[in-house]
């Protein structure tokens, strides 16, 4: 009987069926099969022109480069781009609103003002001041989750030895 059950596949012996395959939807926030590929394409997911344009200066201003590399230098405004194209629409009109304060601004610096004002857990009250600030914590994010920067600050951070690539996950490819 051993050498039997051995032969059959396991289906067969315990009465069991394979698991299906998962099924991909349609709905908003999953990622669909040919994403990779729609990601390598050049082009504007989400802004317009000019509203990147607008992204990119804020960028630069928020997270310049340094003895880092800077938001731009990093694709954080491109990597934003996309997020955006698959976020809820409550943050697209977010953006939308505060890049338009922003592309219509001659001076940008006297903008900052709601970031120079005391941190509180609280969303501000403010649509703009709200906008500043979420575009300044997913610029940052984006920033210091690239590759760019991983590879600028290896060998910086105590514990990781310098060329260990310890502070970047490589994609699976």
């Amino acid at each position: 009987m051993a050498l039997a059950a051995a032969v059959r596949p396991a289906g067969a012996v315990f009465g069991q069926q394979p698991e299906a395959a998962p099924k991909v939807t349609d709905e908003p926030g999953l990622p669909a099969p040919g994403l990779p590929d729609e990601v390598a394409q050049p082009g504007l997911h989400f802004f317009t022109a000019e509203e990147m344009v607008a992204l990119r200066r804020l960028a630069d201003v928020l997270i310049p480069k340094t003895t880092t590399p800077g938001a731009v230098e990093c694709g954080a405004p491109e990597f934003l781009d996309f997020y955006l194209a698959r976020s809820d629409r409550r943050r697209q009109e977010l953006y939308r609103q505060g890049l338009g304060r922003v592309a219509g601004a001659g001076e940008i610096e006297p903008l900052f003002a709601p970031l120079r004002e005391a941190w509180t857990p609280q969303p501000p009250a403010d649509a703009f001041a709200a906008f500043l600030r979420a575009a300044k914590e997913d610029l940052w994010r984006a920033t210091v989750s690239s590759r760019a920067w991983a590879t600028a600050i290896q060998g910086r951070r105590r514990g990781a030895p310098a060329g260990s690539g310890a502070d970047y996950w490589y994609p699976v490819e």
